[in-house]
């Protein structure tokens, strides 16, 4: 396992549709108001002083960036996404500060350097749990003892729309939006896998997102 997420996912975020762009929360896009995003997920975090450099995993059009840039002044702000124009849109917030990578290439980030980890509307999209597991360990090898982090997934009860027993029968083109789920205490026991401890989790069940705040084991 690598963390290239192969060709149909790269070919499905490529694509500059749209419906796409919008999905990737790209700034003042019609279908989706980017910057209330920003800041609703920004108001769940908990960021310090101390907490300098980021990783943000599936970036998008910098949705998050944008805020966190703005009200968190981080001196570097690793920005990584499978789409080369999300990686642009989002690099050009500040060039100065944010470092854009594939998944492939996020080996270039030192171990155990980043302070703060995020991910939005990313895990959702991962083509499985294999692949998901390999991001969650190289989010830990990055993450400084201190790390602390926010990841939302969307979590799924059996037979729901979310359920992989149904989504796993059909190309990834077609179940991109909920490729990948977990019920809520699977999801908790995979960050404790990957070396993390979960403080809290908020569940929206309108919504079927699921919200971990976490930080390093101990």
């Amino acid at each position: 396992m690598t963390l290239d997420p192969g060709p149909d996912v790269r070919a499905v975020w490529s694509a500059d549709t749209d419906k796409r762009r919008a999905l990737a929360h790209f700034h003042e896009h019609a279908e989706f108001d980017t910057d209330a995003w920003g800041r609703a997920v920004f108001a769940r975090m908990q960021p310090m002083r101390c907490h300098k450099t980021w990783l943000d995993w599936g970036c998008g059009g910098g949705a998050i960036a944008r805020v966190v840039i703005e009200h968190a002044q981080p001196t570097r702000y690793h920005a990584i996404d499978v789409s080369f124009d999300a990686l642009a849109t989002t690099a050009a917030i500040d060039p100065k500060h944010v470092v854009p990578l594939l998944p492939t290439e996020t080996g270039a980030i030192k171990s155990a350097s980043v302070d703060y980890i995020v991910s939005t509307s990313c895990f959702q999209h991962f083509p499985s749990r294999d692949y998901a597991r390999e991001v969650l360990r190289e989010m830990r090898r990055v993450a400084a003892p201190s790390a602390r982090g926010l990841i939302q997934i969307r979590y799924y009860e059996p037979g729901d729309a979310y359920d992989p027993a149904k989504t796993s029968r059909s190309a990834y083109e077609h179940v991109y939006i909920r490729a990948c789920a977990w019920r809520p205490d699977e999801f908790a026991a995979e960050l404790a896998l990957a070396g993390f401890a979960a403080e809290c989790v908020l569940l929206e069940p309108h919504r079927q997102y699921a919200w971990y705040s976490f930080e390093v084991a101990t």
